[in-house]
This record gives structure tokens, sequence and C-alpha cells, in this order.
């Protein structure tokens, strides 16, 4: 018996590394600056990004905050709750950029915590 409950904890934490890998390639950690810098980089890819929340805005359909990171700012558009400013939050989202100004980036958050 003991065998068999090794041999499942083992295949248990495998599987829990497996998912883990894969939840991982699916965003990846970025610099606000890098984002900036060379936006048609990450078009549409899926970012993580941390930093301190800043001028927050809630016009009608169009809602979000300014997160500052070490390396720069960018707007993040969210439509969830609106955390409080000066507050540490990290955001995950996929990098858009706004063609009527300069093609400037943001991120449309689909998690912010």
């Amino acid at each position: 018996m003991t065998t068999i409950c090794h041999a499942q904890v083992s295949t248990v934490i495998c599987v829990i590394g497996v998912l883990a890998l894969i939840f991982a390639s699916g965003c990846s950690t970025a610099d606000i600056s890098e984002i900036k810098n060379d936006p048609a980089a990450f078009e549409g890819e899926q970012v993580r990004l941390k930093g301190t929340v800043k001028d927050s805005v809630k016009l009608g359909q169009l809602s979000g905050f300014t997160l500052e990171g070490q390396s720069g700012d960018i707007f993040v558009s969210w439509e969830g709750w609106m955390p409080p400013e000066e507050s540490e939050v990290t955001v995950k989202g996929t990098v858009q950029t706004l063609q009527l100004l300069r093609k400037r980036p943001y991120v449309e958050a689909s998690r912010v915590s």
C-alpha cells in the first residue's frame, strides 16, 4: 500500500508541475519600458506587470488606472473594482495599442490582484 501511495503522490506532483509550466508560459513578465519602447513586439501578448496604482479614472465605459513600475508607467484598462491609489498590484492582461494616440500602448487587464 505504501508503494501505491508514493506513486500516486508522485503522479500528482508531476501533474501540478506540468500545469504550472503551462500557466507560466502563457503570460510573460515584462518591463513597462520594454512595452513602451517597442509596442509592436508586444501587441496582443499576455503580460504580467507589477507596480503602484496612480491616477484612477472612470468615465462612462472608460475605466482604469495608471500603473507605475520601476521602469515607467502605462495605462491599464480595467472594468472591475478599482484598486486604491498608491496600492501595489499585479496586473495580468493583453497589450494593445491605441491607434488614435500615436500607437500608445496600454494593457487591457483580465486580472488585477
